[in-house]
């Protein structure tokens, strides 16, 4: 049987899942430095171990094979797609990008010329987020709280 909750339960449930959860992480701001520096040293040994273990799994599971980039080709028995071996090199040309959204390289494959024509013109980058503009500053004039506080 569903709950329905009102307006005052949901906000009482939503600050007792955010504090749940935040309480289970390490307070940088209060904790010392020496405990901050010993936690960050942690955290980089877990994210090295973690690279090095998913470096050595990414060979050992090398991908064969790729289908063909361009979805018109049917180059493939029966009309499918192409099957490209990629082991054996035996391909028109490939291109790699990073996704922006999960960070991760991707690489298309291209069968033929044509197919490859198709994966340059189609297989790009996206475009970055638009940065904001540089403001102009002047030598003279202190922008620094902490330094101005101190003149």
């Amino acid at each position: 049987m569903e709950t329905v909750l009102n307006s005052e339960q949901r906000v009482a449930r939503a600050k007792l899942a955010a504090d749940t959860r935040w309480g289970k992480r390490f307070d940088w701001e209060s904790s010392t430095i020496d405990d901050g520096l010993a936690k960050l040293a942690d955290l980089r040994s877990e994210a090295e171990r973690g690279g090095l273990i998913l470096q050595r799994r990414m060979s050992v599971e090398r991908v064969n094979d790729a289908i063909c980039y361009n979805p018109d080709c049917k180059r493939g028995a029966d009309g499918q797609p192409m099957r490209i071996d990629i082991g054996s090199g035996r391909f028109a040309g490939s291109k790699s990008r990073i996704n922006n959204d999960t960070g991760i390289m991707e690489t298309a494959y291209a069968c033929s010329a044509a197919c490859y024509l198709y994966l340059s013109n189609n297989f790009k980058h996206s475009p970055a987020t638009e940065r904001e503009p540089i403001k102009e500053v002047n030598p003279d004039v202190v922008n620094n709280e902490a330094a101005v506080s101190k003149i």
